[in-house]
C-alpha cells in the first residue's frame, strides 16, 4: 500500500543509514538547519497552537480554509510547525496532496505545492523536495531528476539536504544531487519579513569573511515581495537583479563593460546605474542578463574595500540564483570613484 503523507513526528530525525535520513517527519532534533540554534534557547517557546476541522487550518486562533487554494482539496491529513512555518498537507487524490505552507510571521499562506512525499532536512522548509508521479522537485518548483517512469513512493535526504534518494514503486532508488547555496537568500528573507536582531544575525552567519553584499538573480517568486523595488534600465527585459548589503553601508556602481582578450579583463565603458545603501536594505534594477559574456558589471564599494560582480547567470549548472560579493580591490579604483 503507498505510503502517502507526512509521518508523525520523532523525537529526533530518523536514521535511515550512517548518513541518510528520513525526512518526512517534523524533526525537532539539533542540526545543521536547527532554527533553534540559529535563533537562540528562547525560540521554541513560540511553538503554535495548531489544529484543523476539514479543510480549516487554526493556528493560533487564526483560521484559514485552505480549499481556496486547491479546487480539489478536500480534508486536511496532517499539519506540524517547521521553523517558522505550518505545513499542512491537504488531500487532493491517491496520487497528490496539497502542501500549503503557512508563514507564522506573517499569518498567510505564501507558497502551495501539488504533489507527494515532501521532504525536508532539519526544520528548514525551504531544503523541501517533492515528488509528481516519477519525477523529482526542489523547493523552486524545478526539476532535479526522474526515475525511469514508475512513480516515486518515498524521499531520503541526508543530512544537510543536498542529496535525495528517490524510492519508486518497484522498489528501485535514484539519487539527486540538491543545491543548497542559496540558504542565504532564503535567511534574508527569513529577516524581511520579521526584521529582528537574531533574524538579521541568522543571515549574516552565512556570509563569508570580507562579504559586501549578497547579489540575486531572477529569485523565486516566494523571495520577490520582500525584496527591493525595481529600477528600470533596459526595455523590454525581464530579468532583476538585486543587491542586498551585508556591510554597515555600501556604494554600488553598476557599469558598462567591454570584455578586453588581451588583458582577459572587462574595461568599464560609462555607468548604467548608481547607489548609495545601508544595511538591511537594498536596491535592483531590470535588466537584461546575457548568459555569455556580460556586458555589464557590479561594483560594490564600503570603506576603503570594494568588490566585482559580473553581471551574467550565476551557475549554468543549476538553479543557484545568488552569490556574495567580497573585497577583492581598492575602492578608489572603482569607476567614478575619483
Amino acid at each position: 500500500m503507498r505510503k502517502r503523507g507526512l509521518l508523525l513526528a520523532f523525537a529526533g530525525c530518523l536514521l535511515v543509514s550512517a548518513n541518510l535520513l528520513c525526512v518526512h517527519a517534523f524533526a525537532g532534533a539539533k542540526n545543521p538547519f536547527s532554527w533553534a540554534e540559529n535563533y537562540g534557547p528562547g525560540f521554541k517557546e513560540t511553538a503554535a497552537e495548531i489544529s484543523w476541522e476539514g479543510t480549516q487550518l487554526i493556528v493560533d486562533g487564526k483560521s484559514v480554509d485552505l480549499s481556496e487554494y486547491g479546487a480539489l482539496a478536500n480534508q486536511i491529513l496532517d499539519a506540524k510547525q517547521v521553523g517558522r512555518w505550518v505545513v499542512a498537507e491537504v488531500h487532493v487524490n491517491p496520487h497528490h496532496s496539497l502542501y500549503c505552507l503557512y508563514n507564522m510571521d506573517i499569518g498567510l499562506v505564501e507558497k502551495t505545492i501539488l504533489g507527494a512525499n515532501l521532504s525536508w532536512a532539519g526544520d528548514d522548509i525551504t531544503t523541501a523536495v517533492y515528488s509528481d508521479f516519477s519525477t523529482v522537485y526542489n523547493f523552486k518548483d524545478n526539476v532535479i531528476g526522474t526515475t525511469d517512469g514508475a512513480e516515486v513512493d518515498e524521499i531520503r535526504l541526508n543530512e544537510d539536504g543536498t542529496e535525495a534518494v528517490a524510492t519508486d514503486m518497484d522498489g528501485r532508488s535514484f539519487t539527486f544531487e540538491v543545491d543548497q547555496s542559496d540558504a542565504p537568500l532564503y535567511r534574508y528573507i527569513d529577516y524581511a519579513r520579521k526584521p529582528s536582531g537574531k533574524s538579521w544575525k541568522a543571515f549574516a552567519d552565512t556570509a563569508p569573511e570580507g562579504a559586501l553584499a549578497l547579489v540575486v538573480i531572477n529569485p523565486p517568486t516566494i523571495a520577490s515581495p520582500y525584496l527591493p523595488a525595481l529600477n528600470l534600465v533596459d526595455e523590454g527585459t525581464t530579468d532583476r537583479l538585486y543587491v542586498l548589503p551585508i556591510a554597515d553601508s555600501v556604494k554600488v556602481t553598476l557599469a558598462d563593460v567591454s570584455f578586453d582578450p588581451a588583458t582577459l579583463s572587462f574595461v568599464p565603458t560609462g555607468i548604467a546605474a548608481e547607489a548609495e545603501i545601508v544595511q538591511g536594505k537594498g536596491d535592483a534594477w531590470m535588466l537584461t542578463i546575457p548568459e555569455g559574456i556580460p556586458s555589464r558589471c557590479l561594483f560594490i564599494s564600503s570603506g576603503s574595500q570594494a568588490g566585482t560582480f559580473p553581471v551574467t547567470s550565476i551557475s549554468g549548472a543549476t538553479d543557484k540564483c545568488s552569490a556574495f560579493v567580497t573585497a577583492s580591490m581598492a575602492a578608489a579604483d572603482v569607476p567614478g570613484a575619483n
